[in-house]
């Protein structure tokens, strides 16, 4: 696994061991951050879910201002904090340990939020009120939603504008704004 576009293209990224985490493929990072390259410039970003942090370093790399990563497993914390330092991405990078609902409770200001939960847990329903709840996204924000093709997980909340979906095999790509 590569970071595939921007100052660190090419730097080989970690992937955590056992199934807890299932990075997303070269192939589908490259068409989201297609979909996203007028918004990544100068962005603060949100990698929730992070896993290796492939997504967040992608954003980084591409010339995001800042991302922040959130990951409660250690191992997958350890890996995450080596492909930080091995794209070096040390200062716009900060990884917050913890359920991802909880951290999302101290945040607030985000432009892109990157979310690829585990695939069918009933995890989007969990964090969409905190997505939606005052300052935690910027005016104009988008939201990408990735999550399986066979049982993907929507917002619910009105509020919200589906901008754009995609399905790659197993994985669907919803990008999402306040409408």
């Amino acid at each position: 696994m590569r970071i595939v576009s921007g100052a660190a293209h090419g730097k080989t990224l970690l992937a955590p061991k056992g199934m807890n985490t299932r990075p997303t493929t070269e192939r589908v990072r490259e068409a989201i951050f297609s979909a996203l390259a007028p918004y990544i410039e100068g962005a603060k970003v949100l990698d929730a879910f992070a896993g290796s942090g492939a997504l967040g370093l992608e954003a980084l790399s591409r010339g995001a201002a800042a991302a922040v990563f959130i990951e409660k497993d250690r191992r997958a914390l350890d890996v995450l904090r080596k492909n930080i330092f091995a794209c070096g991405f040390n200062q716009p990078a900060q990884v917050l340990a913890g359920d991802t609902n909880h951290v999302m409770q101290t945040l607030s200001g985000f432009d892109i939020v990157l979310l690829d939960p585990p695939y069918n847990r009933g995890l989007i329903t969990k964090i969409e009120p905190q997505l939606l709840s005052m300052g935690f996204l910027n005016e104009g924000a988008l939201v990408m939603l990735e999550t399986s093709s066979k049982e993907p997980e929507l917002f619910t909340d009105g509020r919200w504008q589906l901008y754009k979906s995609r399905v790659y095999g197993d994985t669907a790509i919803y990008y999402y704004g306040i409408g």
